[in-house]
């Protein structure tokens, strides 16, 4: 049986590493980081959102609906 262990949120920038250091200056831990794409896993107590460099415009509408990550155990 799988058991959900967390939802975060993805939050669409512009600049992945000035979001980063916003971020970090409200609290957040930057815990995983990729360049390409730009990608930014933060963590704070008690929560998380994952950060997602976004120019293109077929990437910005999909995420204006609004996307989760759901981590599971199984």
């Amino acid at each position: 049986m799988l058991s959900v262990h967390g939802i975060t949120p993805f939050v669409s920038v512009p600049d992945i590493r000035e979001a980063i250091g916003v971020y970090e200056s409200l609290g957040f831990e930057c815990t995983f980081q990729s360049e390409e794409p730009g990608y930014a896993y933060m963590r704070c107590e008690g929560g998380a959102i994952r950060l997602l460099e976004a120019d293109d415009p077929t990437v910005l509408a999909a995420m204006k609906n609004n996307m989760v990550y759901i981590d599971v155990a199984s």
